[in-house]
């Protein structure tokens, strides 16, 4: 991703939480149905009704379903991508991709989430999803596919 590609994104997502979750979706939700397009109108239409009862549906499924379980190379990917994002852009446009990042690595089980989280927060003490990952974690909350072994 370039620099400037890198500038966008990092603005769409710290500017429009409707982007920064369909970034989450585009890298957890096991969702066949859920492509650029349907993508795209979740993030350009959140407050739909339907695209509301959708992001529900999917991040309760992420969260609570056992059989939900990390497309590991995708998570990866998504992991280089934000980790690239933040290396990229200036303070103050790096912690919601780091956010992101922490959340995603907590989710699939990596061991970085803590140290993302922390880090996502030195750049904006007001980043929201980096402090629930470290209360996620803090209190020993795992997603339902970690809950079942």
């Amino acid at each position: 991703m370039d620099s400037d590609s890198a500038d966008r994104l990092a603005v769409a997502i710290k500017e429009t939480l409707a982007i920064r979750d369909g970034l989450i979706l585009s890298i957890l939700a096991p969702e066949p149905g859920l492509d650029a397009d349907r993508l795209l109108d979740l993030c350009v239409r959140p407050n739909d009704a339907s695209n509301v009862t959708a992001l529900c549906s999917i991040l309760d499924a992420v969260f609570k379903d056992p059989a939900t379980r990390p497309d590991e190379p995708r998570c990866r990917a998504g992991l280089a991508m934000l980790e690239a994002i933040a290396d990229k852009v200036p303070p103050g446009f790096r912690s919601q991709p780091l956010a992101v990042a922490a959340y995603v690595d907590w989710w699939s089980g990596g061991s970085r989430a803590s140290g993302l989280a922390e880090e996502a927060l030195d750049d904006d003490r007001s980043c929201s999803l980096a402090a629930i990952v470290l209360a996620l974690i803090g209190r020993g909350i795992d997603p339902a596919w970690r809950q079942s072994g």
